[in-house]
């Protein structure tokens, strides 16, 4: 039972503040490279594994 004329409360307690960590262009850079070299290999072990698979003959 939707009602587009119905109001929603939302109570929201703060337990604690902290700083917000922000990280540094360098920092952000070296991390992204990592995570994309890490996705390029990942997807050329995938199509590497993929084109062995249908290149193989299978006998008994």
């Amino acid at each position: 039972m939707s009602n587009a004329n119905s109001t929603v409360h939302v109570i929201v307690k703060l337990d604690s503040k902290r700083p917000t960590n922000v990280l540094g262009f360098d920092q952000a850079k070296d991390r992204i490279r990592q995570q994309l070299q890490a996705l390029a290999r990942q997807k050329a072990t995938t199509a590497f594994a993929a084109k062995l698979v249908k290149g193989a003959t299978i006998t008994q």
